[in-house]
């Protein structure tokens, strides 16, 4: 069976209300299975006296995961089963790895406009694109 993946921004409503539509599309037309990333940084606290709970970045994690699958539950059509990831670290290696380790045929993401910073930086979108182990289809934001 095809795997589509979906990068999702969680304070980017942009990162998927344009490509949703999109992926939604290629998943009933491939009859594939549709999988939601949301990618958290690595938290490293190191604060000395500062007494920090030891699962906090489980904790963190696990809170991440449940927002992603509450927004799944209201964005994706109901006969589409959409499975939720968690991604750890650099979004564009984190989306990398998360299509490697479910075998996806296909990535779905949003890009937007250039700025100067993304020419010097790197797009996510770009580096995706240059380093995924399947098709990426880039859908342009406004």
């Amino acid at each position: 069976m095809e795997k589509i993946l979906v990068p999702i921004d969680l304070h980017e409503e942009s990162s998927w209300g344009e490509v949703l539509p999109v992926a939604v599309d290629e998943v009933r037309h491939r009859g594939a299975e549709l999988n939601l990333l949301t990618v958290v940084p690595k938290v490293e606290l190191n604060m000395p006296g500062v007494p920090v709970p030891e699962n906090l970045e489980d904790m963190f994690q696990k809170s991440t995961l449940e927002r992603l699958e509450t927004l799944a539950k209201k964005i994706v059509p109901k006969e589409i089963d959409a499975k939720c990831i968690l991604g750890v670290g650099s979004t564009s290696v984190a989306i990398i790895d998360a299509a490697t380790n479910i075998g996806a045929t296909l990535i779905v993401m949003a890009s937007h406009r250039p700025s100067l910073k993304t020419y010097i930086l790197g797009a996510s979108a770009a580096q995706v694109a240059r380093h995924a182990p399947c098709s990426v289809y880039i859908v342009r934001c406004h």
